[in-house]
């Protein structure tokens, strides 16, 4: 998380089976509704929002959703349970944990996480976390990410978010400022209609040295996933 606004993120995907398709899910987090100070708020692939400990969420036909969590600013370092609880019978909940790390220096590079996704089968978008990380020395720098592929992979312009949910741009490109870690992270919603395949994301500083990294991300064509 950031040292600044001490915000985080977190793409949680609910899978159960199709035959329940079309079926509510509620996804909570009382925990991290607490731990971030009462600022919470969660995006949905189809484009609902929700403020609060909890969002309800539709299952597609292949009985899977998927959420991005907004936590911040003021979030305290720990572990945070998330819940998804069907809410028709057989009434399951399925529970998972998600860590909080303490602002710190990690070794330069980019990432996408997931790192691969299953577009949903309603209107065919995605969702990704892309983390930069670069010496320290370039804290406070400007960073740009870029992905051209992921752009024309999909019928409309991939939006980009901050950490604090506000839409930083629209496009192939971003531009954010590295924290005193010399980190930054962005949320990546391509969609809807993305077609499958990998596409390259790169993380470049935009001064001397003009460093860059790149990585994949890749979005694979709806399927049943493993409840």
């Amino acid at each position: 998380m950031g040292p600044t606004a001490s915000s985080v993120a977190d793409v949680v995907t609910v899978e159960c089976h199709p035959v329940f398709a079309e079926s509510t899910v509620t996804i909570s987090s009382d925990e991290l509704f607490s731990r971030c100070a009462g600022h919470l708020s969660w995006v949905h692939s189809s484009g609902g929002t929700a403020v609060g400990p909890s969002i309800d969420v539709i299952l597609d036909n292949d009985g899977a959703a998927t959420v991005v969590a907004f936590g911040g600013p003021s979030c305290a370092a720990g572990t945070s349970l998330i819940s998804a609880h069907l809410d028709v019978p057989p009434f399951t909940t399925a529970n998972a944990h998600f860590t909080i790390l303490a602002p710190r220096d990690t070794p330069p590079g980019v990432k996408a996480l997931p790192a691969s996704v299953v577009e949903d089968s309603v209107n065919s978008s995605a969702e990704t976390i892309v983390y930069a990380e670069f010496n320290p020395v370039f804290s406070e720098r400007t960073v740009m990410f870029r992905s051209n592929e992921l752009n024309s992979r999909c019928a409309r312009a991939v939006t980009w978010l901050g950490p604090d949910e506000d839409i930083l741009g629209a496009g192939p490109t971003v531009t954010t400022t590295l924290d005193n870690n010399g980190n930054a992270w962005v949320v990546a919603l391509p969609g809807p209609s993305c077609a499958a395949g990998t596409s390259q994301i790169e993380a470049s500083l935009t001064s001397v040295p003009f460093t860059s990294y790149v990585t994949s991300f890749q979005i694979l064509s709806p399927r049943v996933t493993n409840p």
